[in-house]
């Protein structure tokens, strides 16, 4: 029942990509279409990769079977490529820092646009320092953003061995984090934090303008 239950729910954007309103885990269910039958489901372990996404995450996990709390407004991914094709590209041991880089470098752009768009100065952007945590967290001012989780599965079809690529990423919502017992981690942020910080700052330096006019304003009517 399960199994047909996610497949009812599924949304296949593509062969490649599946979005689920809600799910346990985007890891589990990729393991999951790995190593059940794929006779009620589309056999995605065929293609060169795939991809599962979802809205919210009620059993999501991250390093050491710590909880990764799965609001919906946040980013929640799965990417499955073979061991081999990843092979052919990168070691496997590299794999979490490349994944890292990927993931740091598209966070930066985004608030780096954010910047652009506001004509925020040097200083400012100088308030999100974003850094890559060995070996697979994202932090914005040593505050997490985003966690990496690698694991693998064996494929029922052909016996392949596949690459598990979970990628969390606190869009509008930061967790709060515990900071004693199993699910203790780093103080986390959210990429909308930052927005709303340059949003501020460009209402700020708006109402400066503004009030800079106006006295130009009166003293031109003296």
């Amino acid at each position: 029942n399960n199994h047909n239950n996610n497949n009812n729910n599924n949304n296949y954007i593509s062969d490649k990509m599946i979005h689920l309103p809600t799910i346990g885990s985007t890891q589990d269910e990729a393991k999951r279409i790995l190593k059940e039958d794929h006779e009620s489901s589309p056999s995605l372990n065929h293609l060169p990769y795939f991809a599962i996404s979802a809205s919210e995450q009620t059993n999501g996990r991250g390093t050491s079977g710590r909880q990764w709390i799965g609001r919906k407004g946040n980013a929640f991914l799965t990417i499955c490529v073979p061991m081999n094709t990843i092979m052919n590209y990168i070691p496997p041991t590299l794999l979490p820092l490349q994944m890292g880089c990927i993931v740091a470098s598209s966070i930066q752009r985004l608030i780096f646009q954010e910047h652009h768009n506001h004509n925020a100065t040097q200083d400012t952007q100088q308030h999100s320092i974003i850094t890559l945590k060995w070996p697979n967290d994202v932090l914005i001012n040593d505050e997490k953003i985003s966690g990496i989780l690698i694991e693998n599965e064996t494929s029922s079809d052909d016996g392949s061995t596949w690459f598990i690529i979970g990628i969390g990423v606190n869009v509008a919502h930061a967790p709060i984090i515990e900071t004693t017992g199993k699910n203790a981690g780093r103080k986390s942020t959210c990429l909308m934090d930052h927005m709303i910080h340059l949003n501020r700052f460009h209402d700020s330096q708006h109402s400066q303008v503004e009030e800079t006019n106006d006295i130009h304003n009166n003293n031109d009517d003296d």
